[in-house]
């Protein structure tokens, strides 16, 4: 390589190792070549386009799926789908493995669960992502694909990654929809990812919207109908006013739920009074359809 390209390639490969993204590996060595060159600012690009994109959500909620498998496959194995089906603790067979998202685990020690005739027994072997949500535990449900899941759906998939990283031991990765033969990440794992995102974000959105109008305290009996009231504790959220039930609407729908609104907000354009309801009182009754 030219001497420019040789400051390129110290330059870039400095930036991955500020990132972390050699951590892993104890002993560092250039790129020799272009095609080198080329996974290696595909890398560095896949770590930083997903963790700056989480930028503005909270360490605790942030999906950081890629930035830490682009760590791992610097030593983790990589297996066929072909290799995965060796692991179904059938009697013979090389041992007890799931995956999920393409992340590969032994889950040996829950084999009363996983393996042969235990209740989750479907999972072994395979990657059955789309069926942690789905509660679809045919074949034709228990695939990879999860491009039809929600990014609130996607939240639960988040859910069980954290918990398999937690319970059980990662092995490494799956050659297939999220990971191609050299443990690189594909567009289907970014998508994934920018999903769980999404969902992360909306779930701080709704969050905040229940602090800045709590829900009211509801109750129905078929006797007396029902009935919304506001608390300063009502929707769980803790506040030094009680303020007056109020239908909140989402804006260019139909739907609503029943908040909790200080004077300050009464004119909000997506508030409607209840029904023959005092405007002033902290109760109000309400029938059903």
């Amino acid at each position: 390589m030219a001497v420019r390209g040789v400051i390129i390639t110290l330059i870039v490969t400095a930036l991955a190792v500020g990132t972390g993204m050699y951590v892993t590996k104890g002993t560092l060595s250039l790129p020799t070549n272009l095609t080198e060159f080329k996974h290696l600012l595909q890398d560095l690009f896949q770590f930083k386009f997903l963790t700056e994109k989480s930028a503005g959500i909270s360490t605790s909620t942030s999906s950081n799926i890629v930035s830490k498998f682009i760590l791992r496959k610097q030593h983790g194995n990589i297996l066929t789908k072909e290799e995965l089906g060796k692991y179904d603790g059938t009697e013979g067979s090389k041992g007890l493995y799931l995956a999920i998202m393409g992340h590969v685990y032994d889950v040996e020690k829950g084999r009363r669960k996983y393996g042969p005739g235990g209740g989750y027994d479907f999972f072994a072997a395979r990657d059955g992502t789309k069926a942690f949500i789905s509660g679809d535990f045919t074949d034709k449900g228990l695939i990879e694909d999860t491009s039809e899941l929600t990014p609130k759906d996607m939240l639960g998939i988040k859910e069980w990654l954290e918990f398999y990283e937690k319970d059980y031991k990662f092995v490494g990765l799956l050659e297939g929809l999220y990971y191609d033969g050299t443990g690189k990440a594909t567009e289907a794992l970014l998508d994934a990812e920018e999903r769980i995102n999404g969902g992360l974000k909306l779930k701080k959105s709704e969050a905040d919207e229940k602090k800045e109008f709590p829900p009211c305290n509801s109750q129905w009996t078929k006797k007396a109908g029902g009935r919304v009231w506001c608390t300063k504790k009502s929707g769980g959220i803790n506040r030094a006013w009680v303020g007056v039930p109020r239908k909140l609407f989402k804006a260019g729908s139909t739907d609503y739920r029943c908040a909790c609104i200080r004077k300050s907000q009464l004119n909000n354009p997506l508030l409607k009074e209840y029904e023959n309801c005092d405007p002033k009182a902290d109760m109000c009754p309400y029938k059903t359809d």
